[in-house]
């Protein structure tokens, strides 16, 4: 099985790289501050050392993600017919349409907050930013767009199944841990209204909210009593009908 994780540390690396030349390159090409040399310098001290730092942490992900899938610490492995898993794609399509959304709407406030700013700092660059910034926003809505079409036919195409391990979950081609600095299982709950599922609930900043993230694993058909044995493996939890 391929590592998303291994992949996405490669794309934050390169990433990286790409802010480097960013911060770099300005002065060989022979672009002065008002000619957008500042403002690829500036982004590119934004972009490196971010894109390092996450790309780290993908590293580290991938090798909770390797221990897990061999086996080690894992609870159980399920897997799940064609039909449960189609349901369980609509339904996670059609409530991520809303997170993605909000991401949208919080980013595009975030950048126009930082452009706004760089104006006040720089008047000289307003027509620039007039230009740039719809097109910087228009490329955001489009990568919103094709990223939600491409995960929503991988999901679709992808084998259904779940590995439930002590520090983490894999899902749907998404590793979930709380093995991490800080990180924590705050709850666990056996849902049975409108499908069956087993909740995780820990703390992290999510796009649409502070107050952590949430996965939901399927139970497959006929393993609700499995299901209530590995949600006590990780002490007490709630049942909710």
């Amino acid at each position: 099985m391929k590592n998303p994780q291994r992949r996405l540390a490669v794309v934050w690396f390169v990433v990286a790289v790409v802010g480097l030349l960013m911060i770099v390159l300005p002065i060989p090409l022979g672009l002065d501050e008002l000619h957008g040399g500042f403002a690829l310098g500036f982004l590119g001290f934004i972009l490196l050392p971010v894109s390092v730092i996450a790309g780290i942490i993908c590293m580290q992900r991938a090798r909770q993600l390797d221990r897990l899938v061999s086996g080690e610490n894992l609870i159980t492995h399920w897997k799940y017919t064609a039909e449960e898993w189609k349901e369980y794609v609509e339904a996670e399509h059609r409530s991520g349409k809303r997170v993605r959304w909000r991401l949208f709407y919080l980013i595009t406030a975030i950048t126009v907050i930082v452009w706004f700013a760089f104006v006040i700092f720089r008047p000289d660059s307003l027509m620039i930013v007039l230009v740039v910034l719809p097109l910087l926003l228009a490329l955001l809505l489009l990568v919103v767009l094709v990223v939600a079409t491409v995960h929503y036919r991988r999901s679709r195409n992808r084998v259904g199944e779940a590995f439930i391990g002590k520090d983490g979950v894999y899902l749907n081609g998404v590793f979930h841990s709380w093995k991490t600095v800080g990180g924590r299982l705050e709850k666990v709950s056996c849902i049975w209204d409108r499908g069956a599922y087993i909740e995780f609930r820990y703390p992290g900043r999510s796009a649409c909210a502070t107050g952590g993230y949430v996965v939901r694993v399927p139970v497959p058909h006929g393993q609700e009593d499995s299901a209530k044995k590995v949600a006590a493996q990780f002490g007490e939890f709630k049942e909710e009908m």
